[in-house]
């Protein structure tokens, strides 16, 4: 059974992932609101996550500061960006972060739920 961490600042979107891998995967799945939030369940829990899937915009941290600084400390979860809003060069830092392995990869809001179950499934694989 994998271990999800959904982090995004928005209850509506991680209510919906949260919904969508219950009910497509066996799996356990975290949720946190924020980077702090998030960074303080994996210290607590590490063993248990194998992936995270976290909005890039949110206040506080950004998922992807987020997403380099878990990689640098948990190096085997699996990141996954989301993000509704791709401008401000946001875009072409998660692809350096894909080239360079840090996330696995980006997928922009809104987005077609085959496509999010399609990213899990290569998850659980």
């Amino acid at each position: 059974m994998k271990g999800f961490l959904i982090v995004d600042d928005e209850t509506a979107m991680f209510q919906l992932y949260k919904g969508i891998i219950r009910k497509e995967f066996e799996a356990v799945v975290f949720t946190a609101e924020n980077s702090e939030e998030a960074e303080d369940m994996i210290d607590k829990i590490s063993p248990a996550i194998d992936v995270i899937i976290s909005d890039i915009n949110r206040p506080g941290k950004s998922g992807l500061d987020f997403a380099r600084d878990i990689h640098r400390k948990y190096p085997k979860i699996k990141i996954f960006l989301v993000s509704g809003n791709l401008a401000d060069g946001r875009k072409e830092k998660a692809e350096k972060l894909i080239k360079a392995g840090v996330i696995k990869g980006l997928l922009q809001k809104p987005f077609e739920v085959s496509n999010f179950r399609s990213m899990v499934k290569s998850f659980t694989k």
